[in-house]
């Protein structure tokens, strides 16, 4: 049986313009990933990895080509219509965790979504698939470490079950080894749920870890073999 399409980008084009120059961030930039797939996007800072996700998500809507999200043509959407293809079936990681300081971890995931018993029980339980549920129950984020925390951003975004995960950098501030674990709990949820994961990295050991690699350069998307 074929794979779904998750997310659909094809001939994207984005520029920036200035009195003086036109500034080209993408051009002719065609991705597609499938539920259940990883994807990797690689290239140097300022190569427009971010740009590429903020479109993807919905984020930035003033762009040239076509995207669709889950059979939806993100152009085509009303403010309140993007808004909820985004809360009903996209998740999003950072680079940086921004949990809240005050909140324990479970609160950090769940986030008041839903009723509160049902909410922090399944809070704990993705905490637990992340590898880290062993945490105190009233553990702060100043006591979790980089990697913990960064698991905990990943448990938050993984909450309301998103079809489509984008994730900007999300192993740069961790070491090798929990970068590895993070990677691996990003594959292990796609291929869980049938969800599609579409991650930008400038690391060479997370992308050689996903299912497919791109390389943005000079606004283009290529294969990486």
């Amino acid at each position: 049986m074929a794979r779904k399409v998750v997310l659909s980008m094809n001939n994207v084009a984005k520029c920036f313009y200035t009195q003086r120059e036109t500034i080209t961030i993408l051009q002719d930039f065609s991705l597609t990933v499938y539920e259940g797939e990883t994807v990797a996007l690689m290239g140097a800072s300022g190569s427009g990895k971010t740009t590429a996700l903020a479109i993807a998500g919905g984020l930035d809507l003033l762009f040239d080509g076509d995207v669709e999200c889950v059979g939806r043509c993100v152009k085509s959407l009303s403010s309140s219509e993007m808004n909820d293809l985004r809360m009903q079936n996209m998740g999003f990681v950072l680079q940086s965790p921004f949990l809240i300081q005050e909140f324990t971890a479970s609160e950090n995931v769940f986030m008041g979504r839903g009723d509160k018993k049902a909410g922090m029980k399944k809070a704990q339980e993705l905490l637990e698939s992340l590898e880290i549920g062993g945490l105190p129950a009233d553990i702060k984020l100043s006591q979790m470490s980089p990697g913990q925390a960064q698991r905990v951003a990943i448990a938050r975004a993984l909450f309301s079950a998103p079809r489509l995960l984008i994730c900007d950098e999300p192993t740069a501030s961790l070491d090798s080894d929990n970068a590895a674990r993070v990677v691996s709990s990003l594959k292990a949820y796609a291929q869980e749920k049938g969800a599609a994961v579409l991650l930008a990295t400038h690391d060479c050991a997370v992308a050689d870890s996903v299912d497919k690699r791109f390389a943005l350069s000079h606004g283009r998307c290529e294969r990486i073999a």
